[in-house]
Parts: structure tokens; C-alpha cells; sequence
């Protein structure tokens, strides 16, 4: 039995999360930048973990697929920033 998962952006999806968390399965899934995902980046304490790298610990709210749903998921979030040199490219992940 799966026990732990590990996906990329792709697989980002309240549906999928909801079902992890209800068949107690730890997962992590990188999380695609969009706008309410920057708005949560941008409200963080980020700690120092070395020069170029930090680092953020919150709680991230997920409401269901239709607008207005009343039911919400919470699942730990961990951000890790770094810092960027002016020629190396953006990718679409946090």
C-alpha cells in the first residue's frame, strides 16, 4: 500500500489532495504559481537558510471546485525561495 507520494504541479488538484487526506496518505505536491499562490508567498516570514536560500512554513487553505463550496481542506505548506542570479529563468513552480 502506497504510504507517501510525491507529484508535480500537474497533479495539483483539490480532488486529489481531499482523497490523500481521507486515505491518510502523506503527500507532497508542488504547488503551480498563480496569482492567489503568490498573494500566500508574498505574506510569509522567510527564514535564512544559507545565502542564497530561505525558507517559510504556513497552513494552506483549499476550497472545493465549485465557487461556492463550503468545503475547505488545510494541509501544511513549506516554501522554498532562492535567490535568483539577473539571467537565470523563472520556473513556473514555488
Amino acid at each position: 500500500m502506497v504510504k507517501r507520494l510525491r507529484a508535480d504541479s500537474g497533479y495539483f488538484s483539490y480532488r486529489l489532495m481531499k482523497w490523500l487526506i481521507k486515505k491518510q496518505i502523506e503527500f507532497l505536491i508542488v504547488v503551480p504559481i498563480q496569482p492567489w499562490a503568490q498573494k500566500e508567498i508574498q505574506r510569509l516570514n522567510f527564514q535564512p537558510v544559507d545565502g542564497q536560500i530561505g525558507g517559510a512554513e504556513s497552513e494552506l487553505f483549499l476550497q472545493g471546485p465549485k465557487r461556492r463550496s463550503t468545503k475547505e481542506i488545510s494541509c501544511g505548506a513549506i516554501v522554498i525561495r532562492k535567490k535568483l542570479k539577473a539571467k537565470e529563468r523563472l520556473s513556473n513552480q514555488f
